[in-house]
C-alpha cells in the first residue's frame, strides 16, 4: 500500500514537473486504486463571435486517477508535446496542457451508480516561429453519470450515459498584428451529453472510448494501467 502511495505521488510531481513547461469522464475508482495512461481526445465545436461555422482541434494527454476515498476519485493530465499546426503555415508550434478534476460517488442501486464529475483542462500552443501565433484552449466540463457494470467474455465493462455541460474558451494571442493582440472566442451551446465505455482487461489495463457531444460528436480514446 505504501508503494501505491509513493508511486502516485511520485507520478503527480513528474507530470506537474515536466508541464512547468484527462477530460477523464471515467467512472469512480475503488479506494486506494491508482491509474495511469494516455488519451487522445478530438474537440469540435462552434464559438462565438467567430467559429459559429465550427473550429476543430486535437490533442493527447497523460493522465492519472486516484481513488483517495472510497466515493472520490481525483484526476490529473498534461503533457509537452511538438503540434503540427496545419491551419497556419509556418508556425512550429509546442503545446502544453494541464488538467485536473474529480469523480464522486453519489448513490447506489444494487450494482449501478450515480456519480458526479468535474473537470477543468487548459491547453497553451506556443508558436517558435517567427509568426507567433499563439494559441489557448481552456475547457470545462461537469456531468452527472448513470453508469452499470456487466461482464462480457470475463471482462469487466462499465456502460454510462451522462447529461454534460461542455464550455470551451479560445484565445488567440497575436504578437506580429499588434502589441498584444488578444482575440477570444466562447462556445455557446454548451449542454449535451456524454456516453462511454470502460473496460478493464485482464485485471490490470484500463481501456475507455467515449463520445461527447456538444455541437458535434467528438470522441475520446484512452488505455490506462492498474496499479
Amino acid at each position: 500500500m505504501k508503494f501505491k502511495h509513493h508511486f502516485c505521488i511520485l507520478l503527480l510531481l513528474l507530470i506537474y514537473c515536466s508541464l512547468t513547461g484527462g477530460q477523464v469522464l471515467s467512472p469512480v475508482l475503488k479506494k486506494g486504486e491508482f491509474e495511469a495512461g494516455y488519451t487522445q481526445k478530438w474537440f469540435h465545436r462552434k464559438m462565438q463571435p467567430d467559429y459559429v461555422t465550427g473550429i476543430d482541434w486535437y490533442a493527447g494527454t497523460v493522465f492519472i486517477r486516484y481513488g483517495v476515498a472510497r466515493r472520490f476519485t481525483f484526476t490529473a493530465e498534461g503533457i509537452v508535446s511538438p503540434y503540427v499546426q496545419e491551419k497556419v503555415s509556418g508556425c512550429d508550434c509546442r503545446i502544453y496542457a494541464l488538467g485536473s478534476g474529480f469523480a464522486c460517488h453519489i448513490w447506489q442501486f444494487d450494482a449501478s451508480q450515480i456519480a458526479v464529475l468535474f473537470h477543468y483542462i487548459e491547453y497553451f500552443w506556443f508558436d517558435q516561429s517567427a509568426l507567433q501565433y499563439h494559441f489557448n484552449i481552456r475547457g470545462v466540463v461537469g456531468s452527472i453519470q448513470f453508469g452499470h457494470p456487466f461482464l462480457f467474455a470475463n471482462q469487466k465493462i462499465i456502460g454510462w450515459v451522462a447529461p454534460t455541460y461542455i464550455y470551451d474558451e479560445s484565445i488567440r494571442i497575436r504578437y506580429p498584428y499588434g502589441p498584444g493582440l488578444v482575440l477570444k472566442d466562447k462556445s455557446f451551446n454548451n449542454l449535451g451529453f456524454s456516453v462511454g465505455c470502460n473496460m478493464v482487461l485482464l485485471r490490470q489495463f484500463a481501456v475507455f472510448v467515449h463520445l461527447v457531444y456538444a455541437d458535434f460528436l467528438q470522441p475520446r480514446l484512452g488505455i490506462g494501467y492498474k496499479f
